[in-house]
Protein backbone atom coordinates (compact mmCIF):
# COMPACT_ATOMS: atom_id res chain seq x y z
CA UNK A 1 0.00 0.00 0.00
CA UNK A 2 2.96 2.59 0.46
CA UNK A 3 4.33 2.17 -2.82
CA UNK A 4 0.91 2.90 -4.28
CA UNK A 5 0.76 6.17 -2.09
CA UNK A 6 4.40 6.95 -2.99
CA UNK A 7 3.27 6.73 -6.60
CA UNK A 8 0.03 8.61 -6.50
CA UNK A 9 1.85 11.59 -3.94
CA UNK A 10 5.33 11.76 -5.48
CA UNK A 11 4.33 11.39 -9.20
CA UNK A 12 1.09 12.44 -9.50
CA UNK A 13 0.89 15.12 -7.39
CA UNK A 14 4.51 16.97 -6.23
CA UNK A 15 6.45 16.50 -9.15
CA UNK A 16 3.99 19.00 -11.20
CA UNK A 17 3.61 21.19 -8.38
CA UNK A 18 7.62 21.54 -8.03
CA UNK A 19 7.46 21.92 -11.54
CA UNK A 20 9.62 18.43 -12.22
CA UNK A 21 7.41 17.11 -14.85
CA UNK A 22 3.84 17.94 -16.33
CA UNK A 23 0.46 17.54 -14.83
CA UNK A 24 -0.65 14.45 -15.25
CA UNK A 25 -2.79 14.95 -18.46
CA UNK A 26 -0.06 15.96 -20.23
CA UNK A 27 1.14 11.98 -20.52
CA UNK A 28 -0.97 9.26 -21.83
CA UNK A 29 -2.36 6.48 -19.61
CA UNK A 30 0.50 4.14 -20.33
CA UNK A 31 2.74 6.18 -18.91
CA UNK A 32 1.07 5.94 -16.04
CA UNK A 33 1.22 2.58 -15.57
CA UNK A 34 4.82 2.26 -16.25
CA UNK A 35 5.56 4.59 -13.61
CA UNK A 36 3.37 2.35 -11.17
CA UNK A 37 4.98 -0.63 -12.41
CA UNK A 38 8.18 0.93 -11.61
CA UNK A 39 7.27 1.53 -7.79
CA UNK A 40 5.66 -1.38 -7.34
CA UNK A 41 8.64 -3.45 -8.51
CA UNK A 42 11.26 -1.28 -6.70
CA UNK A 43 9.35 -1.54 -3.55
CA UNK A 44 9.00 -5.41 -4.15
CA UNK A 45 12.53 -6.17 -4.57
CA UNK A 46 13.64 -3.88 -1.99
CA UNK A 47 11.65 -5.58 0.72
CA UNK A 48 12.79 -8.61 -0.35
CA UNK A 49 16.46 -7.91 -0.03
CA UNK A 50 15.68 -6.39 3.42
CA UNK A 51 13.72 -9.39 4.52
CA UNK A 52 16.41 -11.74 3.34
CA UNK A 53 19.38 -9.78 5.20
CA UNK A 54 17.44 -9.80 8.06
CA UNK A 55 17.24 -13.48 8.28
CA UNK A 56 21.12 -13.30 6.35
CA UNK A 57 22.64 -11.51 9.39
CA UNK A 58 23.13 -11.55 13.14
CA UNK A 59 20.89 -9.15 15.20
Amino acid sequence: MYRLGLFVVMDEMVAPMAGLSSGPTAYPWQAHARGLASHLTVGVVTDGVLRGLDKALPS
